[in-house]
């Protein structure tokens, strides 16, 4: 997979002043990742960011691989006022970031 390139800014990407959301993940064995920032997709939206799309009816949490590689299905995440758990284990999409498929919590 290539790495991300030296003159990418991920977090520019993820400014929670412009678009994008703070999330808080809690991992099966207690541990809170906090203030991971993301962007946020409502089902049945288009999830897109540069040249990686996904259109899927579940909602997304596109954001750093690097704050998420610990993530796993049925985590839990706090995003947006909404409680959501991990589908699946995150999608690292080559560029640095990654896609965590969602599925409301209930």
């Amino acid at each position: 997979m290539p790495a991300q390139p030296s003159w990418d800014d991920l977090n520019a990407f993820l400014n929670p002043d412009e678009f994008a959301s703070l999330g808080t993940f809690t991992l099966a064995d207690g541990t809170v990742l906090e203030d991971i920032a993301g962007v946020f997709e409502e089902p049945g939206e288009s999830a897109a960011l540069g040249t990686f799309e996904q259109d899927t009816t579940r909602p997304t949490f596109t954001c750093k691989w690097s704050d998420v590689s610990r993530v796993r299905r049925g985590d839990a995440l706090v995003v947006e006022g909404g409680n959501y758990e991990a589908h699946k284990t995150p999608r690292r999409t080559g560029d640095g970031f990654a896609v965590v498929i969602l599925e409301p919590s209930l």
